[in-house]
């Protein structure tokens, strides 16, 4: 876990994916993440897989952000692979 003052980077679990829900069907979030097309619960859950399976083979992922105070997701950020490749 990484912290701030204000929030926390955390790494996914399996049960994770509803509180990304709000977020990522939220167009004014998403337009900047997917261009503004909302994600589906199939496509959440496809994301947090995705994150869970990175940080256990690279240590690394996009990491949840919550909000320290009220336990809240605000959203993501981190490091991938680009493009399914090597690079990052």
């Amino acid at each position: 876990m990484l912290e701030t003052a204000r929030m926390r980077l955390l790494p996914w679990s399996g049960e994770d994916w509803p509180s990304l829900r709000p977020l990522a069907r939220d167009p004014e979030v998403m337009r900047y993440i997917s261009g503004g097309a909302l994600w589906s619960d199939e496509r959440i859950r496809e994301f947090v897989e995705r994150q869970i399976k990175s940080f256990a083979e690279r240590q690394f992922c996009n990491w949840r952000l919550l909000h320290k105070e009220s336990g809240e997701m605000i959203g993501f950020c981190g490091l991938q692979p680009w493009d399914d490749g090597q690079e990052i």
